[in-house]
């Protein structure tokens, strides 16, 4: 029990401290002394720091992408595609160093790419078909398949793009609703070439009425 727990704690730690400092600028080292314990004994359990961030990707963050993805298939309204990507965005800022630095770390891992091979196609694959089943409620443009799958990708990368200054918007004491708010914009905008008039409308009452309006974030969306 101990040595689950010790584990556990080592993941704990190792997160915070990515998420805060980026991990490329984390040693084990550094991991091993914010919980006070011999290197040696963090050893015992994770062979270097590229095994700690595999092992938060598989213990901590696949099920949860695959149940976010899964998800997808019950939005049948703009108000729940709001709340879904508020989720996303719950999810993706927990784990923002993931996000922010996949480059990297996929440089310094190659087996890495292979855990996470296959995750960008679900992405698009359960976004997209998101997208096309919303379209036959006529909130999204019908047909135009490859722009659907743009559009997607838009989103995606503008997502990812935000997570990354959230920090930064901490710092500036901007609060946690406020930044979704702007990442809400940001991500439903991503999406405007193909939403039509009546998802655009819809999206600005739904965004207006949780505090949101676009002319609050007009500088956010330019």
């Amino acid at each position: 029990m101990k040595s689950k727990k010790t584990r556990e704690k080592i993941l704990d730690t190792s997160l915070e401290l990515f998420n805060s400092r980026k991990a490329s600028n984390v040693s084990t080292v550094q991991i091993s002394a914010a919980m006070k314990i011999n290197p040696g004994n963090l050893y015992y359990y994770y062979a270097n720091k590229e095994d700690v961030i595999r092992c938060i990707w598989e213990e901590r963050m696949a099920d949860r992408h695959a149940l976010l993805m899964k998800n997808t298939k019950t939005i049948n309204t703009p108000k729940e595609l709001l709340e879904y990507i508020e989720e996303c965005f719950a999810y993706m800022i927990e784990y923002r160093f993931f996000y922010t630095e996949l480059s990297t770390l996929f440089a310094n891992d190659e087996e890495l790419i292979d855990v996470y091979e296959g995750t960008v196609a679900l992405e698009r694959d359960s976004l997209t078909a998101l997208v096309v089943r919303l379209s036959e409620a006529d909130l999204f443009v019908e047909g135009a398949g490859l722009d659907k799958v743009m559009a997607v990708q838009n989103a995606v990368a503008a997502a990812i793009q935000m997570v990354g200054r959230y920090d930064a918007y901490m710092h500036k004491n901007i609060g946690y609703d406020e930044f979704i708010g702007y990442c809400l914009i940001r991500t439903v905008y991503a999406f405007d070439n193909i939403m039509t008039d009546k998802m655009k409308e819809i999206m600005d009452e739904e965004l207006s009425a949780i505090g949101y309006p676009k002319e609050k974030y007009m500088e956010i969306i330019k």
